[in-house]
């Protein structure tokens, strides 16, 4: 006999879909009467006001899309980003919902295929909205911030580190959309080089051997050899990707560069980085409480990241 399994489904913001445009996937809304899903448009459909206008009327707080329609939606989320943004109907923590997830999307699929063009651009044009979002609105960082994930992967620490280095950008008064654009581009790529390195050493429970280690130091070398097939790429994202665990103590990699020789942008998210990682759950320990996490960096980094740079960190949370 044959075994019913059944379809999954994905939930997505109302709200994230456009008026007046034609979808490439397929909505469903959840009918509580037969506890079961049912095809609501097909795609190739136009959806338009009337329908979005009937959902809020009959209280429908969300639409559903199937596995094999995540993809279609992902690309339709990146492309219509800018009106997402820009919206007047969605809230400041629904944008920023769809915004971090659809980053962690983004991210994943770039982390599986880091040599693949088209994945970079991606990443380009999704800082680019984003920043439009976080210089928009006045609550971007509250936002974002509640949004972050504690589980450790490296998409959501790319995508944690890529909001915590927009924010302190901000808080440092760099305001300049195209500065903004090179930082968060940076620091979303910055562990890129993390796709070549075996899962049982990134997801390793115990203490990693010295050998495990020395890959693991590798990763930012390794970054760099992927971001050449991309030859566009500024410089400046270049050298977050390859700088963002240097020291100014020159205990950093994989070059010890030495005080004025770390860049800005690399400092920038190097105390992003460092941050994410004390405030996330590991393999092999829990994560630290935000203040704790600062507390930490206080204490353990003294003279290996920018003090006045990490001071303006600490009261971006302090604003929190």
């Amino acid at each position: 006999m044959e075994e019913h399994v059944e379809q999954r489904f994905f939930p997505i913001f109302l709200e994230s879909v456009l008026v007046n445009t034609i979808l490439e996937f397929d909505l469903y809304i959840y009918n509580r009467t037969k506890s079961k899903y049912v095809l609501y448009r097909s795609r190739h459909t136009p959806f338009v006001e009337k329908h979005r206008h009937t959902l809020v009327k009959n209280n429908v707080p969300a639409l559903f899309i199937t596995p094999e329609d995540l993809g279609q939606y992902q690309q339709y989320i990146e492309k219509n980003l800018g009106q997402i943004v820009e919206s007047p109907t969605l809230k400041t923590e629904e944008k920023a919902n769809i915004i971090y997830q659809s980053a962690r999307n983004l991210m994943e699929e770039v982390m599986a295929r880091p040599l693949v063009g088209e994945s970079i651009k991606r990443s380009r044009r999704f800082v680019k909205n984003t920043v439009r979002y976080i210089l928009k609105e006045k609550d971007y960082f509250f936002s974002l911030i509640h949004l972050t994930s504690h589980d450790y992967y490296t998409y959501t620490h790319s995508v944690n580190v890529c909001i915590y280095s927009l924010s302190l950008s901000r808080r440092l008064n760099i305001i300049s959309p195209y500065q903004l654009n090179l930082i968060g581009t940076g620091a979303l790529l910055h562990d890129i080089g993390k796709s070549t390195i075996p899962q049982e050493i990134l997801l390793k429970r115990g203490p990693l051997t010295s050998d495990e280690w020395k890959i693991i130091k590798e990763h930012p070398l390794r970054g760099l050899t992927i971001l050449k097939a991309h030859k566009t790429l500024n410089p400046h994202i270049i050298e977050i990707v390859r700088s963002h665990h240097e020291k100014l103590d020159g205990t950093g990699y994989p070059d010890g560069l030495i005080d004025k020789e770390v860049p800005l942008y690399a400092r920038i998210a190097c105390i992003a980085d460092i941050f994410d990682a004390l405030n996330t759950n590991r393999p092999y320990r829990q994560a630290a409480d935000t203040f704790h996490s600062l507390e930490i960096m206080n204490e353990q980094f003294p003279g290996k990241i920018d003090k006045r740079i990490f001071r303006e960190f600490v009261l971006l949370f302090k604003e929190k």
